[in-house]
């Protein structure tokens, strides 16, 4: 994760000072590193919590409930990775991680038929987002 923080995030000379001549140590490009390190964690705890939580019964019997709450979630969560990085080569690999769990989590249904429903589903809202 800290390789691909620091692949995403460039420096220029001038931020590679350790500190400048009036004492100030802010270096914005090492905080936007730090901050995508730690909103990674945090999206790896999420994605895993939601992925246990697709295997219950209680999602089973729930399945387009939980996956329309997902997509909103989802759209939550890149709006205010938005906010944050003010970039979208930044929010891209969040963002495609929510995504690729919004699609995981179909497997969790109870039946076959609640599956393939699911399946289609998704594949209607990635026609529908593009």
């Amino acid at each position: 994760m800290f390789l691909g923080s620091r692949k995403l995030v460039k420096y220029s000379e001038d931020e590679k000072q350790k500190e400048s001549f009036d004492g100030n140590v802010w270096q914005s490009n090492l905080w936007t590193q730090i901050s995508l390190i730690f909103y990674g964690i945090l999206q790896v705890l999420w994605i895993t919590a939601i992925i246990q939580f697709s295997f219950t019964p209680t999602y089973g019997e729930n399945v387009f409930v939980f996956i329309a709450l997902m997509k909103g979630v989802g759209m939550v969560i890149q709006f205010t990775f938005d906010r944050v990085f003010h970039n979208r080569l930044l929010v891209a690999p969040l963002a495609s991680a929510h995504t690729l769990t919004e699609s995981v989590i179909t497997f969790g249904a109870k039946d076959f038929l609640d599956f393939l429903v699911g399946g289609f589903i998704d594949l209607c809202k990635v026609f529908i987002e593009i």
